[in-house]
């Protein structure tokens, strides 16, 4: 009888796959490798790599290349963790059929398996014609130790006519080179911005120059991708480059750089993140207020208050909704020293009455209350309406 493939048949099989505990159920979860639903089947490998053992590594190494290609690599890692051997066994002979299908899941095997003994079969097929095939086998060789002829040959292909293959490639010489910034000098001015977003992912193996001509990416998502690196790995000499990063037209460009110079606790980069304070966006509003709390701690409310004297009104609110933000009683007293409940601007006045506490600012907010603008009255009216409420 044919296996229905209706949602709620799927969700039915799934969960009874899920529900299996014991080694006897090895045999049926075997079964369940092939089911229609590939969330079924990914479950029935997970369940197998914790149940199963030499025998079921026999038997999912004879499905490794004849299952949906969108499970090879979970069917190796399950083989990785039960045996290696019987699955690299397998995708050695696939890695010469002419199936090119066959080829490419036998090389997406071998990546997981790291299999040292398919080196050399690997390397014959780096120039394979199909580049799903090419693709996958630099991969494969990225994960095994460097060698000098292996090297060789993934460097020549960040030449290669497909855009996909050079993207693997750059990854797998930031591994496989002594000196990946050598090596990869080429990739920062490739054409195609799959590649450079690759070189930019290994942002943590490169050259302070080749970071900082990734920071001005004509590709807003390489420099996105460069700076959120960045934040996980800080470079001091590149922060000026960063500070430029935080002015860029892109939001999630901005944000970026400003979580990066959090990152880098960089105290003369407060400046450029208390103007992102102003920011259009949110995200980025946010982002700035985190790393001024990452870069000042204890001392940003203050760092941030110092600020209250800018000529800008919308920025002074900003400043003031900021200074909230990190520590309400550090409003409060930056309400009184710059005596902002007086500021000329009714949008500093309004951003008084937002951050102020109707109990410990009754009087200031009391006085507000009778502004002469509508909107500062409205805003006082409706922040001491809770403390009317609690007396009423």
């Amino acid at each position: 009888m044919a296996v229905s493939r209706r949602r709620g048949d799927a969700t039915a099989r799934l969960q009874h796959v899920d529900s299996l505990a014991a080694a006897s159920a090895c045999p049926e979860l075997l079964g369940a490798v092939r089911d229609p639903s590939i969330h079924v089947a990914r479950a029935a490998l997970r369940r197998l790599a914790d149940l199963g053992c030499h025998d079921e590594a026999r038997v999912l190494a004879e499905s490794l290349l004849e299952i949906d290609i969108g499970l090879v690599r979970d069917c190796a890692r399950v083989l990785a963790r039960l045996e290696r051997r019987p699955g690299a066994e397998a995708a050695l002979v696939g890695l010469k059929s002419a199936s090119a299908h066959r080829r490419q899941a036998a090389a997406m095997a071998l990546e997981e398996l790291a299999w040292p003994p398919a080196r050399t079969t690997l390397e014959l097929l780096v120039d394979d014609p199909a580049a799903a095939v090419r693709r996958a086998v630099v991969a494969a060789l990225g994960v095994l130790p460097a060698a000098p002829r292996t090297n060789a040959l993934v460097l020549g292909r960040l030449a290669d006519r497909d855009p996909s293959v050079r993207a693997v490639a750059v990854g797998a010489l930031a591994r496989l080179s002594p000196n990946p910034s050598a090596a990869l000098q080429t990739a920062v001015a490739d054409p195609d911005p799959r590649v450079r977003r690759a070189l930019a992912s290994v942002t943590p193996r490169l050259s302070h120059d080749l970071v900082g001509g990734l920071l001005s990416d004509s590709d807003p998502d390489v420099r996105v991708e460069t700076l959120w690196r960045l934040v996980d790995s800080s470079r001091v000499e590149l922060v000026r480059k960063v500070e430029g990063c935080s002015r860029d037209d892109s939001w999630q460009v901005r944000r970026a750089a400003c979580r990066a110079l959090g990152a880098a606790h960089s105290e003369p980069s407060t400046l450029a993140l208390v103007d992102r304070l102003l920011d259009p966006h949110a995200t980025v509003r946010e982002a700035a207020l985190r790393a001024l709390r990452e870069i000042h701690g204890v001392r940003a409310a203050r760092v941030v208050a110092e600020r209250l004297t800018d000529g800008n009104a919308a920025l002074r609110a900003a400043l003031l909704y900021a200074v909230a933000r990190i520590d309400e009683r550090a409003a409060a007293g930056a309400i009184r020293a710059y005596a902002l409940a007086d500021d000329p601007a009714a949008g500093v006045r309004i951003a008084v009455c937002q951050v102020s506490d109707p109990v410990r600012s009754a009087t200031i907010l009391g006085k507000l209350a009778a502004d002469r603008d509508a909107g500062v009255r409205n805003a006082a009216l409706h922040a001491l309406s809770p403390k009317a409420g609690r007396d009423g």
